[in-house]
């Protein structure tokens, strides 16, 4: 929280707290918010006295300052809304935290949230023989011919995403096409391939829900993106 000085406020007949050090308690609980705006609100408290504070509550990662400029022309302001306030508990979670990746986890984790898109429960053994089956390695070099006499770790179910939800969210199409376009727009900017590596397992979560040639598309780009190979023939019709 930062407290401004009187100057910066509208303060005709009204206390402000003066103090960049004042202690909000001193004045008991806060009692009504007025003139929000980016972040920047006046806060009363129980006993009248008023202060400004500043919360600092805009992600810094691009990746994600771009995907929420593109939903906002997407989403209706209901579900817009109710996806911003989902990131946001989840960045409270981790302590507004701007290390790498923290922001785009916390956002990938609300959208899955708010679209009804999880992930099944698949066993991991405790067994590092069983665990080298989870690996990349395990399933690129199933059939190398150098290993054709080896003993090899069984080959264990991959993760599938899931409808938490009876059916999937009717915004799927225009989020896919959206998170698409942006995806395709990053594909073209070479220094922003970092960006594209985090992104397109998110494309392919919610191509899959709905359009499983997408995620075909995406995984020939970046192989990783998701473990196992789409098929066309679970598509959705709508």
């Amino acid at each position: 929280m930062v407290v401004r000085h009187t100057s910066e406020l509208d303060t005709t007949q009204m206390d402000v707290d003066q103090s960049l050090f004042s202690e909000p308690e001193d004045h008991g609980t806060i009692v009504s918010v007025q003139e929000a705006q980016w972040g920047t609100t006046i806060v009363t408290y129980k006993d009248g006295w008023k202060s400004r504070i500043v919360l600092d509550i805009y992600a810094q990662d691009v990746l994600v300052t771009e995907c929420f400029q593109l939903l906002a022309l997407i989403l209706p302001a209901d579900v817009s809304f109710d996806f911003h306030r989902a990131f946001l508990e989840n960045w409270s979670a981790q302590w507004w935290s701007t290390a790498e990746n923290v922001e785009f986890g916390c956002f990938t984790s609300a959208l899955y949230a708010i679209f009804g898109l999880g992930v099944e429960d698949v066993f991991v053994p405790a067994n590092p023989w069983l665990q080298l089956a989870q690996t990349s390695s395990h399933a690129r070099f199933r059939e190398d011919p150098a290993l054709r006499f080896l003993r090899t770790p069984p080959s264990l179910p991959i993760p599938r995403p899931v409808h938490t939800v009876n059916s999937p969210h009717p915004l799927l199409c225009p989020l896919l096409y959206g998170l698409h376009m942006l995806g395709e727009h990053l594909r073209l900017l070479i220094h922003r391939h970092s960006d594209l590596l985090r992104f397109t397992p998110v494309l392919c979560r919610i191509a899959l829900a709905i359009r499983p040639e997408w995620a075909d598309y995406w995984k020939r780009l970046v192989p990783d993106a998701i473990s196992a190979w789409p098929s066309p023939i679970t598509s959705r019709m709508f």
